[in-house]
């Protein structure tokens, strides 16, 4: 019997905390890897092969799993909400208010509901968030009850302004990083909706 590759995409929630990202928010959309606080999609490959049909290699399907992803990833970009918090507005409104963004990066929102993220770390690896941007108050709402659903973390918060939801996670609590997580969601909650950038 004729058998081939099987490709299963599954999504882990990166709140339990994913690798440390390293592109900044105006390249986002080029990148295939995922982001703190954040789905993130690990390409799980099983192959079955018969006497008549030579095994796939396993490197070269990954590759092709990758290259679909960057093309979601990208496809996302292209297709952002109006009318919202704008990630780049959140990650601008955090680092006015004095906050250490090292990294930024997009994110498959589709564990979320959401039509474009993108998570990022503040002070190295101290708090890690993801800004999410939805197309509609169901989505919002779908992706606020999926998230609660997840395993509890600690030190993690949701928050909401609008059609944008902001994900904080505080990786060791100390007065300092409390304070930090309370100016970055103060910040986040005073700003208001735009359009997508172009």
């Amino acid at each position: 019997m004729r058998s081939g590759w099987t490709f299963t995409l599954t999504l882990t929630c990166a709140a339990l905390a994913c690798s440390k990202p390293s592109a900044d928010v105006g390249n986002a959309a080029t990148s295939a890897s995922a982001a703190p606080l954040a789905p993130s999609a690990t390409a799980v490959v099983a192959a079955s092969t018969s006497a008549d049909e030579p095994a796939a290699s396993p490197s070269a399907s990954a590759n092709a799993i990758a290259i679909l992803f960057g093309a979601r990833l990208a496809e996302d970009a292209k297709k952002r909400p109006t009318g919202v918090v704008t990630v780049e507005a959140v990650v601008a409104a955090f680092k006015a208010k004095g906050a250490n963004v090292t990294s930024t990066e997009q994110h498959l929102g589709t564990a979320y509901h959401a039509a474009y993220c993108v998570g990022g770390w503040v002070d190295a690896t101290q708090i890690a968030f993801s800004v999410c941007e939805y197309a509609s108050d169901k989505a919002v709402a779908d992706g606020k009850t999926d998230s609660s659903k997840l395993a509890p973390v600690p030190n993690r918060s949701t928050h909401q302004n609008g059609r944008t939801l902001l994900f904080l996670r505080v990786a060791t609590k100390t007065p300092e990083t409390s304070e930090r997580a309370k100016a970055m969601v103060d910040a986040f909650t005073a700003l208001k909706p735009s359009a997508a950038p172009k």
